[in-house]
């Protein structure tokens, strides 16, 4: 496939596998903007980073997806696992689902790892010491994400 043009093709069949009716579902799904779709759509812009989100919820082969080549699924216990996800809401952190996660995109360090939902954005968090990025503070009994210097 051509990761330089393709992209209507590839918005439409992720709207199909998904198992959706609309590019706006696909939208609500992914957590963008119409007008990033419409972006993509229109000028063919190929969605790599959607892609990996698709690859990542369903352990459909990356190769089978963008090819057509290969197998369908991968084996997920190998490949993917679930990481309990949790939304953050009013300063406290409220269990909502899970997701997949490659495993491989882990520190080894972390055992526990934890998702946490906040503005469309998922943050990784498990039980190994961080330093710097994106941190998950508890302040006045209230938990919030917050940049660290």
């Amino acid at each position: 496939m051509d990761f330089n043009s393709g992209a209507k093709k590839f918005i439409e069949q992720l709207v199909e596998a998904y198992g959706f009716t609309t590019r706006q579902a696909l939208c609500d799904h992914l957590g963008v903007s119409k007008s990033t779709m419409a972006t993509r759509y229109m000028c063919d812009i190929f969605p790599a980073d959607w892609v990996l989100q698709y690859v990542m919820e369903t352990g459909v082969s990356i190769d089978w997806l963008v090819s057509g080549k290969g197998e369908l699924r991968v084996a997920e216990a190998a490949t993917l696992a679930d990481i309990e996800t949790h939304e953050l809401k009013n300063g406290e952190i409220v269990p909502i689902d899970t997701y997949k996660f490659s495993p491989f995109l882990l520190l080894k360090e972390i055992k526990s790892p934890l998702a946490i939902k906040s503005h469309q954005h998922i943050y990784n968090q498990g039980d190994t010491v961080i330093s710097d990025g994106q941190l998950l503070v508890r302040i006045e009994g209230k938990l919030s994400i917050k940049k660290s210097i």
